[in-house]
């Protein structure tokens, strides 16, 4: 073999290998392209809102409420909680937990979120009351376990029995409201003690009134009349 039949043999080699090259490349981003393509068929039907409830009236006084999604491989959750008992308002329970669980059908666990009750966004009613809470989070997840969601659980670490916080009432007494008609009192007392009663104003030539209350003077500061 001559020198220019080796290098015309190399040549057909390498462009050989080169075609054989871009077609396997050509052939795994057809079947990475038709993979992804299915997935995100089969994934469509997933990024409708599905609704979960918990009945927990009877241990916790509440409801609680999920709504989810599955978009682009994560998990979009929003957590709902009706009705909010005193115990919620406890210091010690601002780091209780609940924990959302996703179970199969059979009830082996799929996926769980543990979220703080401080984490939670109050939800205040018409009347200006706390009515209950609210919390969303995301988390990535596999599509085969977005499938496998059967129902929902809920656990906590509540302590329904601790008290919430009350406001301290005030220890200073209130001081009584004394008599601006009470006998022997300077002119300046009576009406010092007529303030109690409300603004004072002068309603006449010596004559004082404030909360329906009056005092009538004359000119040397002497009482004429009082009610």
């Amino acid at each position: 073999m001559t020198l220019k039949d080796f290098f015309k043999a190399s040549a057909r080699t390498a462009v050989a290998i080169f075609l054989a090259l871009l077609a396997l490349t050509l052939a795994v981003a057809a079947f990475t392209w038709g993979s992804e393509a299915y997935e995100k068929q089969q994934a469509r039907p997933f990024e409708a809102v599905k609704e979960w409830k918990v009945n927990l009236q009877e241990p916790l006084s509440l409801d609680l409420r999920a709504r989810t999604k599955l978009v682009d491989r994560k998990l979009l959750s929003q957590i709902e909680v009706t009705g909010f008992p005193p115990y919620l308002s406890a210091p010690k329970n601002s780091d209780a937990q609940f924990t959302i669980e996703f179970v199969d059908s059979d009830g082996f666990r799929v996926f769980a979120k543990a979220i703080k009750v401080s984490e939670f966004t109050k939800i205040v009613g018409k009347g200006g009351e706390v009515a209950g809470l609210e919390h969303q989070f995301d988390d990535y997840l596999a599509l085969d376990a977005y499938k496998r969601f059967g129902r929902l659980q809920v656990g906590w670490t509540l302590d329904v029995k601790a008290a919430a916080p009350t406001s301290v009432a005030s220890t200073t007494p209130s001081q009584p409201t004394l008599d601006h008609c009470a006998p022997g009192l300077a002119k300046a007392e009576r009406l010092r003690r007529l303030a109690h009663h409300g603004t004072v104003r002068e309603a006449g030539n010596g004559e004082y009134t404030a909360g329906g209350r009056s005092v009538y003077f004359m000119f040397d500061g002497s009482l004429i009349n009082c009610r």
